[in-house]
């Protein structure tokens, strides 16, 4: 399948982005579970906004990494700047959730998913708190770009 490999090793850039936020090693079966749950939950926020920016944004206005985010929950809620910069990064996954979940993604990304990640889905599911530096919106640069979507 397409891009499998280049999803799996953005997915394991994402692993690896959590672990050093956390400060501690995949050995851990339990973290390394809230980890890869963590990491889903960023991998599937990163396949949306990258999609967000191929329909809306523009040469003017790109909207690279949170401006994604923000631009979308602007036209979705009809909040202010201010009131939009002022969310936590578990208020915006909150907020565009219903949209990333149900966001088509590439069969190479899904089989990235399956290979990698959901072998076995924690029961516990990610970690409560969402720390600052887990999602770092920049980190899409990192992502295959040539999906359909």
């Amino acid at each position: 399948m397409e891009n499998t490999q280049s999803y799996a090793e953005f997915f394991q850039t994402l692993i690896s982005q959590i672990e050093s936020v956390r400060g501690k090693p995949t050995t851990d079966g339990g973290f390394y579970t809230q980890t890869k749950a963590r990491a889903i939950q960023i991998f599937r926020m990163e396949i949306y906004l990258r999609d967000y920016r191929k329909k809306y944004g523009t040469v003017w206005m790109p909207l690279p990494g949170i401006s994604a985010a923000n631009h979308r929950i602007l036209t979705k809620f009809h909040w202010t700047i201010p009131a939009i910069e002022a969310l936590t990064i578990e208020q915006v996954f909150f907020a565009l959730h219903d949209e990333v979940v149900n966001h088509p993604i590439s069969e190479g990304a899904e089989a990235a998913l399956k290979q990698y990640a959901l072998r076995d889905m924690p029961a516990e599911g990610p970690f409560q708190d969402f720390l600052k530096n887990e999602w770092i919106p920049e980190i899409a640069e990192l992502m295959p770009s040539d999906d359909p979507f």
